[in-house]
């Protein structure tokens, strides 16, 4: 499907920047020449009331909002990062995200990674089935491990076709972005949120919270 986009005569298109990011029309990972189209609406270069891109591997246009929101062709995929996602993790997610659809297999692949750049957010070294065992043993929390294991085991299935085949069943990669979003919620959210409402707590209370803490070592 293409897309036309016409400019008036007293208009004009002004190419901004180039990138390389995965196309919503052709599912590749491609260099998009980027552009913004002059109207009255438009205050600003970096401010225009949309942007437009090509895909230098299709050749097939794309519309964008100012703050990288899809909007031609209609966004596929339907899962939102958690709003506590770190920024590196939130990356692969949304990626993922963006060819569910169209390829299961890399989107597991691709939330493997995130799991394992969550892993490093949360103290690991980078050697995902090392850090899930050593975050086990901090918490003891087995459904947060089965969460974990089930991840890692499916993206490395997907990446290492074996017993699992992610592209037969598009719902077991489905299940991973809401996997994901649990282990942020219990390990990031959950925690932040606790120490917000304890930081609510008068001074003196929290003082005194302290001095029993250490009376009774």
């Amino acid at each position: 499907m293409t897309i036309s986009i016409p400019v008036s005569p007293k208009k004009k298109a002004h190419r901004i920047t180039s990138d390389t990011r995965i196309c919503p029309i052709c599912f590749t990972k491609a260099m998009f020449s980027w552009s913004y189209i002059e109207t009255d609406a438009t205050v600003y270069e970096n401010d225009p009331l949309f942007k437009y891109a090509r895909c230098l591997a299709c050749h097939q246009y794309s519309m964008w909002l100012p703050n990288n929101t899809l909007i031609f062709p209609a966004p596929k995929g339907q899962f939102k990062p958690h709003r506590y996602m770190p920024e590196d993790v939130k990356v692969d997610f949304e990626e993922a995200n963006s060819i569910v659809d169209k390829s299961p297999r890399g989107a597991a692949a691709l939330l493997r990674l995130a799991l394992q750049k969550l892993c490093v957010y949360l103290g690991g070294s980078g050697s995902i089935n090392s850090d899930i065992k050593n975050l086990y043993k901090e918490g003891r929390d087995e459904k947060l491990r089965k969460a974990m294991d089930y991840v890692r085991v499916v993206g490395n299935e997907a990446v290492h076709p074996g017993e699992i085949q992610v592209n037969d069943n598009p719902e077991i990669a489905r299940t991973l972005f809401k996997l994901i979003n649990y282990i942020v919620d219990h390990k990031i959210a959950l925690e932040r949120e606790i120490d917000e409402v304890y930081e609510s707590l008068p001074d003196d209370k929290k003082q005194q919270i302290n001095d029993r803490d250490k009376g009774s070592k």
